[in-house]
């Protein structure tokens, strides 16, 4: 009618995955179980605050063991946060994570990864779509009631009215 809406493909396929991938791990933390435990040796103050960190670290999909004073033994990491991250760095930043105060410890690490896988998979802004595919992922966000901007913030949809359209073709003033 009086509006033309312009939708940045990429942007709102992201959102569409980000609300997904967001759905299927909240509240739910998949652990991967190693082969074998992975022992690690931090200071004593380290492993101090792991083993008061147990029920924590157990809720977020980590299974650690105390070994002695300075070493844990790895079980299992959270899948979410990447099979490719070195087990030390994850306990480490878990370790980093607590030292302000006692919150969720990988509700925003979480976050940022979604976003990230979500970005990756998402069409790209030059991809050419079918009239099918396009008309189905605007059906995606008004079913999901998707958020009007990416998980990065930039903005999904732009809208010109019928009249910012026609002064700037020069057909009114």
């Amino acid at each position: 009618g009086e509006r033309f809406l312009m939708v940045d493909q990429h942007a709102a396929h992201e959102r569409v995955l980000y609300d997904r991938f967001m759905a299927r791990y909240q509240g739910t933390q998949v652990s991967q179980r190693l082969l074998a435990p992975q022992m690690l040796r931090f200071t004593a103050r380290d492993v101090a605050l792991l083993s008061e960190l147990q029920i924590e670290l157990d809720d977020a999909g980590f299974d650690v063991e105390l070994f002695d004073a300075t070493s844990v033994a790895v079980r299992a990491i959270p899948v979410i946060l990447g099979q490719n991250e070195p087990i030390r760095d994850l306990l480490i930043d878990v370790l980093d994570e607590t030292q302000p105060s006692r919150t969720r410890l990988t509700r925003e690490r979480l976050r940022k990864h979604v976003a990230q896988m979500a970005c990756k998979h998402a069409i790209k802004a030059g991809d050419v779509l079918s009239t099918e595919d396009v008309h189905g992922l605007l059906e995606q966000m008004l079913l999901t009631g998707a958020q009007p901007t990416c998980p990065h913030g930039r903005p999904i949809v732009t809208e010109m009215s019928r009249n910012e359209l026609e002064k700037r073709f020069k057909r009114i003033q």
